[in-house]
C-alpha cells in the first residue's frame, strides 16, 4: 500500500534543536533567497547571497531554534497539533515539491550582478544550507516580500540635524524564525522534515492539495470496508479536509488498514457503542452495519482517525 502521510523518525536531526551553542560555534552555512512559486515555475530563482550574512543569519536561526529545545516530537497530524510539540515526517511525502526547491539551489544565481540583487528582495522563501557534525540540514522560513512591507511608507535614515530618504532598493530583510528543517539523505530523495511552523510548510509546500490528490487516487480502499452501509457519501465529500485528512492517516498505516479490513461489522458495532464515550448510538447503524450520514460524518472519520484515542479495530487505547 502506498504510504500517504508519515511516520515518527527519531533520528540525529531532533537534537539539532539542543545543540544551538555548538552550532553557532561550528556550523558552516550558505545562505539562499528563493522565488518559489507552484504556478510560476519559470520565474523562480535562487540567488546566493555573500557571506557577510552568514554570521548574523546563523544566530538568528539559532536564537529561534532555541524556543523549542523543550518541545515533544511527535508525528505530523493533518488535522492538528498540541501546545509544547513539534511535527516529523517523511521527506518523500514533499519529494517533487523539494526536488525543484533543491535544484534552484543547486543553480544559484551571484548575488554580484545587479540584475541578481535586485531579485532578493522579492524573495518568498529563505533556505540556510547548512553543515554540522557531518549532517546536512536546509533550514527553511518563509519570507514577506519588500514591496509587500513597504507598500505605502517612507523610510528616512536619521542623523543629529537633518534625515535623508532610504530607497527601498538600497536594503533587504531576511526574517529568521524557522519554519522547517529539511534533513535529506544523500541522494535528496529520502530523508525528514521537522515541522515547526505547520502555516508555513502547508502554505509552501501546499501539503494539503498533496494529501487530497494522494487519498483520492487511493480511494477504492474504503470499498473494502464491509462494517460500512455505504460508502457514497465519503466519496461524494471527499474534497472536505475532514475527510481526505483523515483518511491520509489511516491510508499511511499498513498495519492499522489490515486491521480494518478484518474487522467484523457487529464487532465494531459493539465497540463504538461501548467505547466512544456515548459519541455513537444505535441510531447510527442499519443492522450491525454503521451508516455515514452528513449528520454523523465528522465522527465517523474522527473514529477511523483515532481521533478518540482508541483504535476500535483492534480494541485498544492509542494516544495519537
Amino acid at each position: 500500500k502506498p504510504s500517504v502521510a508519515n511516520s515518527l523518525s527519531m533520528s540525529e536531526a531532533i537534537a539539532l534543536l539542543k545543540q544551538t551553542e555548538a552550532i553557532r560555534k561550528k556550523a558552516k552555512i550558505n545562505y539562499y533567497s528563493l522565488k518559489f512559486s507552484h504556478r510560476n515555475q519559470s520565474e523562480n530563482y535562487a540567488v546566493a547571497l555573500p557571506e557577510d550574512v552568514n554570521a548574523d543569519v546563523l544566530d538568528g536561526i539559532c536564537s529561534d531554534l532555541e524556543n523549542y529545545s523543550d518541545c515533544r516530537a511527535v508525528s505530523f497530524n493533518p488535522m492538528g497539533t498540541e501546545e509544547g510539540t513539534y511535527e516529523l515526517l517523511s521527506l518523500t511525502q514533499v519529494r517533487d515539491t523539494w526536488g525543484k526547491m533543491f535544484t534552484l539551489i543547486s543553480e544559484f544565481l551571484p548575488y554580484k550582478t545587479k540584475d541578481n540583487r535586485d531579485k532578493v528582495p522579492g524573495s518568498n522563501l529563505g533556505i540556510c544550507e547548512m553543515e554540522f557534525e557531518g549532517q546536512r540540514y536546509y533550514i527553511c522560513s518563509k519570507q514577506i516580500s519588500l514591496d509587500k512591507v513597504l507598500k505605502g511608507k517612507l523610510f528616512f535614515m536619521k542623523s543629529e540635524d537633518k534625515t535623508a530618504k532610504v530607497k527601498s532598493s538600497d536594503f533587504f530583510m531576511i526574517r529568521s524564525e524557522v519554519d522547517f528543517i529539511i534533513h535529506p539523505t544523500d541522494d535528496e530523495t529520502g530523508g525528514e522534515i521537522i515541522v515547526l511552523n505547520r502555516k508555513s510548510f502547508v502554505s509552501i509546500f501546499r501539503y494539503f492539495e498533496h494529501l487530497k490528490q494522494l487519498v483520492k487516487a487511493n480511494l477504492t480502499y474504503v470499498d473494502e470496508w464491509k462494517f460500512l452501509e455505504s460508502t457514497d457519501l465519503i466519496k461524494e465529500k471527499i474534497d472536505q479536509k475532514n475527510v481526505f485528512a483523515n483518511l491520509s492517516k489511516v491510508f499511511a498505516d499498513e498495519t492499522y488498514m489490515d486491521e480494518i479490513k478484518a474487522i467484523k461489522p457487529a464487532t465494531l458495532k459493539r465497540r463504538l457503542l461501548e467505547k466512544s464515550n456515548g459519541a455513537f448510538s444505535e441510531a447510527d447503524f442499519s443492522g450491525t452495519k454503521l451508516m455515514v450520514t452528513k449528520n454523523n460524518l465528522d465522527k465517523v472519520m474522527k473514529a477511523l482517525a483515532k481521533g478518540f484515542k482508541y483504535n476500535f479495530f483492534a480494541d485498544r487505547a492509542e494516544d495519537v
